[in-house]
């Protein structure tokens, strides 16, 4: 297609891989431009490149470290964040940002962990108490009011069962 479009006259811009002499891989952004002559026949081509290879380079790195990333979340290791370190410009922004998101993600899960490890333990006095942004500040709020009920529960269990005592031992007394 690269050599059909040129042969054509089109003119051919993108990003190309090429391979050197040494075996080394090379990363061009190149725009190939045909030049007609007056007769409009192809009589040679321009280029012009500029080497990407180290911008190329970092984003397969970042797409690595994305990966890697995405593989860990789907096994349920929340703990994870990409390395930041070597990117630069937009790859280091979207880095900082997907790290940013998980740390909001894994905060409220964790809150709720802990509480409900407390409930495990006999602690039911405990509430979340982390800040629950957007679509988790319902659970927040699902997760107390649940403990609330819960607390209210067992304190009418409680005075029922301090009644039934009273009534129990007012029998007895007869």
């Amino acid at each position: 297609d690269f050599w059909a479009r040129l042969g054509r006259g089109e003119f051919v811009a993108g990003e190309f891989k090429r391979i050197t002499k040494n075996g080394s891989e090379v990363w061009l952004n190149a725009s190939y431009n045909p030049i007609i002559d007056d007769n409009g026949e192809i009589f040679k081509f321009v280029k012009f490149a500029s080497d990407i290879t180290a911008e190329k380079h970092q984003q397969q790195e970042a797409e690595s470290r994305v990966d890697l990333l995405v593989r860990e979340l789907v096994a349920g290791k929340l703990e994870n964040r990409i390395q930041n370190q070597g990117l630069t410009g937009f790859l280091a922004n979207i880095a900082t940002g997907l790290n940013q998101m998980l740390d909001g993600i894994t905060a409220p899960i964790a809150d709720i962990r802990t509480v409900m490890s407390e409930i495990g333990q006999g602690n039911l006095k405990v509430e979340t108490q982390a800040n629950y942004l957007g679509d988790f500040l319902p659970i927040k709020q699902a997760v107390n009011l649940a403990l609330d009920n819960l607390n209210d529960v067992l304190q009418q269990a409680k005075s029922t069962a301090t009644e039934v005592a009273l009534a129990a031992n007012q029998l007895l007394e007869t």
